[in-house]
Formats: C-alpha cells, sequence, structure tokens
C-alpha cells in the first residue's frame, strides 16, 4: 500500500552551526526497496542514489559540510494538512527548499504556506499548465515539461501518422483532466487545425479503485459509437484512440475493447485494417503487463504508440552513472522519466545550497528572493540525467523533449524523437 515519505536530507557543517537541508516528498510502497514495480518505488531507489552521490560531491570538494538523513511519513497521499506540517518542520529546522508535493491540487494549496515560511518549492513532474497556477508563484519551480508542451508533442505525433481525427479517453484527477483539455485546445484542433475531435472527452473516476474497470467501460462506449461511425463509409481516413490514464490501467483498457469489440481490437468481426490506432500519453507509458502474452496481440493490432519525457541518453556521463547502478542492482526494465527528475532535482536543490551556503548562514540568513535567484541560477548550469534543467523566468522548465515510443512483438522500444 502506497504511502507518502517526507525525507529530509541535511548537510551539516562542523565548521559552524549553519544547516543545510532540503525536503523531499516521496511515495513509496515500504521503507526496503527490493524489486521496484512502481514508479513510487522507483523514485525513492533514486532518491538513495542521489543522497550518495551529494555526500560524494561534498567529500571530494573538501567542504566542511557531510551529509545527514532524517525522515517523517505523511500518509497514503499527498494531505494538505500533512504536507504543511512537514513545510512547517522543515523551516523550523533550518530546510529552505523542498522536492515536491507532487499532487497539484496539494501544491497549489500548500505554495502560500511556503512563502510566509521561505521556502522553496521545487515539483520534479507537476506539469498543469501555468495559466492554472496561483499567483504569487516564483518560489515555486517545475523541473517537468507543462500538459501544454506535451499536448503539442502528441498533436505532432498523430500529424505524422496522419491521424487527423480523435477521441480522447482520459481520468478525471488533476493531472488527467488538464492535459486532456490542453491536448483539446492547444493541439487539436489548436492553431494550425491538425485535425478534429469527434466527441467529448471520456472521462472516468480515477479514484474508485476496484470499480476503475467498470467506470473505463463506460467512459469507451460513447467513443466507440464516435469511432464506429467515422469509420461506416468507404475510404474513410483512420482514427486515434488518445489514451490519457495511468500505467496500470492500459491493460485494463485494452481488454475493454477487444469486448467492446472497437475496430482492430481482435475481437470477433472487427477486421484489423490499421483505421484505428491506440496513442498514449506519457502518464500511459507500457507496462510488462501491456507487453504480456494476453494483451500484447491486442497492442500490435492497435498499432499502440505514444510519447514519453525524454532522458538525455546520448553522451551523458550522468545517465550512464545512474543506469549503470540501476542495472548493477538487478533492474531489467527502463527508469521512469518521472524518478529521474527526482533525481535532478534533489541534485539541483542540493547544489543551490552549497552554493548559498558559502556566503550566506543558510539556516537564519538567507532571504527566499535570494534562494530562488541562486536555485535559477543552478538550475540553469545544470545537465543532468533528464537533460538540462534551466528554467524559463516563471520558472518552469524550458526543455519540452519526448522520445516516440511503439509496441513491437519483444516489447516496446523507442523509435523517435520529438520537440515540443
Amino acid at each position: 500500500m502506497l504511502v507518502r515519505l517526507l525525507i529530509c536530507a541535511a548537510a551539516v557543517c562542523h565548521a559552524r552551526a549553519a544547516v543545510l537541508r532540503v525536503g523531499v516528498v516521496l511515495g513509496v510502497n515500504n521503507d526496503t526497496v527490493t524489486a521496484l514495480g512502481s514508479t513510487s518505488d522507483e523514485e525513492q531507489w533514486v532518491y538513495k542514489q542521489a543522497a550518495a552521490e551529494i555526500g560524494a560531491e561534498l567529500a571530494a570538494s573538501g567542504s566542511s559540510y557531510t551529509s545527514a538523513l532524517s525522515s517523517v511519513f505523511a500518509g497514503e497521499s499527498d494531505d494538505p494538512a500533512l504536507v504543511s506540517a512537514f513545510l512547517r518542520k522543515c523551516a523550523a529546522d533550518g530546510a529552505r527548499i523542498v522536492v515536491g508535493p507532487r499532487s497539484t491540487p496539494t501544491l497549489m494549496a500548500v505554495l502560500p504556506l511556503a512563502r510566509s515560511l521561505g521556502l522553496v518549492l521545487v515539483s520534479p513532474d507537476s506539469g498543469v499548465p501555468p495559466a492554472l497556477l496561483p499567483a504569487p508563484r516564483s518560489n515555486l519551480f517545475r523541473l517537468w515539461p507543462a500538459d501544454t508542451r506535451q499536448a503539442d508533442a502528441l498533436g505532432q505525433l498523430l500529424a505524422q501518422r496522419t491521424l487527423a481525427r480523435a477521441v480522447v479517453l482520459s481520468r478525471n484527477d488533476d493531472s488527467g483532466v488538464a492535459l486532456a483539455q490542453a491536448f483539446a485546445a492547444h493541439a487539436f484542433p489548436g492553431p494550425p487545425a491538425r485535425g478534429t475531435l469527434l466527441a467529448p472527452v471520456g472521462y472516468y473516476n480515477a479514484s474508485l479503485g476496484p470499480g476503475v474497470p467498470s467506470s473505463i467501460a463506460a467512459a469507451l462506449r460513447p467513443l466507440k459509437a464516435a469511432v464506429v461511425a467515422a469509420l461506416a463509409a468507404k475510404g474513410a481516413p483512420p482514427v486515434a484512440l488518445l489514451c490519457n490514464c495511468a500505467s496500470e490501467e492500459v491493460a485494463d483498457i485494452l481488454a475493454e475493447l477487444k469486448q467492446q469489440g472497437w475496430p482492430d481490437s481482435g475481437a470477433a468481426g472487427a477486421a484489423a485494417d490499421g483505421r484505428f490506432q491506440l496513442v498514449l500519453t506519457d502518464r500511459s507509458t507500457p507496462t510488462r503487463t501491456v507487453v504480456d502474452a494476453a494483451h500484447l496481440p491486442i497492442a500490435l493490432a492497435l498499432n499502440v504508440t505514444g510519447v514519453l519525457s525524454r532522458l538525455a541518453r546520448d553522451g551523458n556521463p550522468a545517465y550512464d552513472s545512474l543506469m549503470k547502478r540501476w542495472h548493477a542492482d538487478g533492474h531489467t526494465t527502463p527508469l521512469f522519466a518521472s524518478a529521474a527528475s527526482t533525481f535532478d532535482a534533489i541534485k539541483v536543490a542540493a547544489r543551490t545550497l552549497m552554493q548559498v551556503g558559502g556566503k550566506v548562514n543558510a539556516a537564519d540568513g538567507a532571504t527566499l528572493a535570494q534562494l530562488e535567484s541562486a536555485f535559477a541560477a543552478t538550475a540553469q548550469q545544470f545537465y543532468g540525467v533528464s537533460g538540462s534543467m534551466a528554467v524559463d523566468a516563471a520558472g518552469d522548465l524550458v526543455r519540452a523533449d519526448y522520445d516516440v515510443y511503439q509496441v513491437q512483438s519483444d516489447g516496446w522500444h523507442v523509435v523517435d524523437r520529438i520537440n515540443a
């Protein structure tokens, strides 16, 4: 059962009383990471790797600071009350930068408190469109591309594949609704028009737990009717189903498409003629369950493809080093981009405080404006596992590179790249 682990990593200066601290919000399954099966487990793993690297950097530089670790559990989700209590504790202990929270509603709820406490918040995976964030927000940095950028990447992908008509299935949580609306408003049709949505977005209740599959089925039925009608005419152009769903839900969606008899799904009477394709968003990365023996035939028939926030794999020592350790620990699956972003966010936060700590007593003397300026400057110069961490004037990540992947007979593979 997922819990939220809020970790405060500290570098302690023996030469004086100043303490440099970074608060980190992580979602974990348990205290001991063994076989990793979820994004939150991966984030715990990269946290430990980042902590080790920070300690090594301090030692190699001859710094008087050393690293220490303290933690507090905040429950199963980013409860605003629990996160608020943690922010107050970090501020009281001298922490100045907090990585997280991840939940966008919680992030927006605690942002004013963080500002009043003099804290900088760093989100490694919040993509809600900038216009939806509260002001002022100069103490918030987001090291993940905004949903509007991913929506544009998806629009480019559909255009490349001559998919000029689409329907959309999406979770009804904060990130699901934001990305689905961004796609509809900015990419499809968007300026210039790339295509047409054949039906309103089909939202399903992501909070139902065991009841999610039935909610997915209900959301898919009207979308199927629109697709079947659109493909009825002889020579009609192909249609895409854009799926903005959690990775673990894609297998349920594939099974439901076959159960309902969607085109190309392998159901009786549904001929596979390539006129219907399934396109996945970043959050819907195909997991093992999508390419297992039960679901791979459906995925292949639907020509499943999608976009994935790109890691800087080419000629990047940071990526090579982290992945070497990842595989050395016995992991054969790819590292999620959100976990890599968490790793980079922790490193940027620590380096920011190393810089500020050499000039200002970060426990009680650095102003919020100094911290904001120092973080932006550090991020500007930082090239991590994810790539460049440079941010714009609003504090949002400038980079928006996406891998295009395709499900093939032996799994899913990166086949192209899109810059949005």
